[in-house]
């Protein structure tokens, strides 16, 4: 089994270059973020056809990097993996980005990343 979290409590070596591939597969424009529409098509993806709503796409900007048109880069992308494989526990497989594990987040900040 690829470990997710490195000794840091960082993402593993592994699963950035994982994260790496997904995020440049949905970044339709090759700009290096992924602009609503294309995070779109990953939620969609992601959740059997289900899109994110205003209130999770403005989390997104909140909780994570983005660019300076709100366009969420790679690292934000890390970040929110980070969080949610944080939340699950070590033995779990890698965790998708789902709009019920953004819901249940929105009260809190995600942990401090590298």
């Amino acid at each position: 089994m690829v470990p997710l979290l490195d000794s840091e409590e960082w993402l593993s070596a592994q699963l950035l270059r994982a994260l790496q591939t997904v995020f440049q597969r949905f970044d339709a424009d090759g700009d290096g973020a992924l602009n609503e529409a294309e995070l779109q098509a990953f939620a969609r993806a992601c959740n059997g056809g289900t899109e994110l709503d205003a209130d999770e796409l403005d989390q997104i900007q909140d909780y994570f990097d983005t660019d300076d048109s709100g366009a969420l880069t790679l690292r934000g992308f890390h970040e929110m993996y980070h969080m949610q494989t944080r939340s699950r526990s070590a033995a779990a497989t890698a965790p998708a980005l789902t709009a019920p594990a953004l819901r249940r987040r929105r009260a809190s900040p995600p942990p401090s990343v590298h």
